[in-house]
């Protein structure tokens, strides 16, 4: 009798949960909501060996750590840039050494010279278009940058012949031995903000034609390579000019 009683009691619970108008044996099968686990925190994937600046970023992106991320960026792309410039001395002087490459010097003494035979072809490219192509230097005479600039510019003028003249937007003149003139007006007109500038003018029939080469410094191999880019662009000169591999092809 006790085993009895105490099975019913048990049963008990189970029964009080059966709909009355379905029998005694029927079993609530509604699905039950599950309960919903507090989601984890998203944490941003990065390599264990990734730069601390990097990784603190990408993991707490703050206005600190943009800060220290750009920094190491600004100094990551100085150093690509080095990587880059030194490459390219080495390929001019060494690949021949090393592997052959089409179109680069195949000789110890060419590879040596190949640095002033480019330079030469150069000279040679904007003597033919002397009368047609000139450059206009903006400068201010108490701008650190223009002081570097200006020679760069003396050394176009002076060692390959290209025609420029200097304006001075603050008043002042700089020692370089170019042809200057004070006129804050005329950049103005050409929409000059800053200095140094560097501005092509291409003159032919009487209907010149300006092209914005360089804004800020900039190195003497990319002012070169500006220039024969657009020469080449307005149909001036042509690419047998400037490789020493053809320097008897087309004219």
């Amino acid at each position: 009798m006790l085993i009895f009683v105490l099975l019913v009691a048990c049963a008990f619970p189970m029964l009080g949960d059966r709909k009355a108008d379905r029998g005694i044996f029927y079993e609530d099968d509604t699905p039950k909501k599950e309960e919903r686990t507090k989601e984890e925190e998203f944490v941003f994937p990065v390599r264990p060996d990734a730069p601390q600046p990097v990784k603190r970023f990408l993991t707490n992106p703050t206005e600190e750590t943009a800060q220290e991320f750009l920094k190491w960026q600004y100094q990551y792309f100085k150093h690509l840039e080095k990587v880059g410039f030194v490459l390219r001395d080495a390929v001019l002087k060494h690949a021949p050494e090393i592997y052959p490459i089409m179109g680069y010097p195949e000789s110890v003494l060419v590879a040596t010279n190949y640095p002033s035979l480019r330079q030469e072809l150069f000279k040679k490219a904007v003597a033919k278009v002397r009368d047609k192509f000139g450059l206009i230097y903006f400068f201010s005479s108490q701008c650190r940058f223009c002081k570097l600039q200006s020679p760069l510019i003396e050394k176009l003028h002076k060692d390959f012949g290209i025609s420029v003249r200097g304006v001075s937007v603050d008043g002042g003149l700089i020692p370089e031995d170019i042809p200057q003139v004070v006129n804050p007006d005329l950049a103005r007109t050409f929409g000059i903000t800053n200095v140094p500038a560097v501005v092509a003018v291409i003159d032919r029939a009487g209907q010149p034609e300006i092209y914005f080469l360089a804004v800020g410094f900039s190195p003497l191999d990319q002012l070169q390579a500006q220039i024969i880019r657009l020469l080449k662009f307005k149909g001036l000169i042509n690419e047998f000019e400037l490789n020493v591999n053809f320097q008897g092809g087309a004219k």
